[in-house]
């Protein structure tokens, strides 16, 4: 992908005061095992939702072209839900050129 700046961005539980704080890429909670992802503020469609479990089994999961998706959480404990963006995008930082922008958002939640 290039030369890339790296963005990351993480949200934990369904904190409803933090959800509006803004952020680049953002993964929210809209309802039970449900999600949006957005990328500054818009829906990001067609894009992977990747979630982890706490035995390790992980699963990719297709947003559709309003940025959700459900999913499942089959076990007790901590999952992370994360989305990765490569935003195309040339610029400079701290003197050094870049070709894209790699964004990456992660979201805690705990299955009781």
């Amino acid at each position: 992908i290039g030369i890339v700046k790296p963005m990351y961005y993480a949200r934990i539980g369904d904190d409803k005061q933090a959800a509006t704080l803004p952020m680049g890429i953002d993964i929210q909670s809209i309802g039970d095992h449900k999600v949006r992802v957005s990328l500054d503020g818009k829906p990001l469609p067609k894009s992977k939702l990747h979630i982890y479990a706490p035995n390790q089994w992980g699963q990719e999961l297709d947003l559709n072209e309003t940025g959700e998706v459900s999913f499942v959480t089959p076990w007790k404990g901590l999952y992370v839900l994360e989305v990765v963006y490569v935003q195309q995008s040339n610029g400079n930082y701290q003197g050094d050129a870049y070709e894209a922008i790699r964004h990456v958002s992660t979201l805690s939640i705990v299955q009781p």
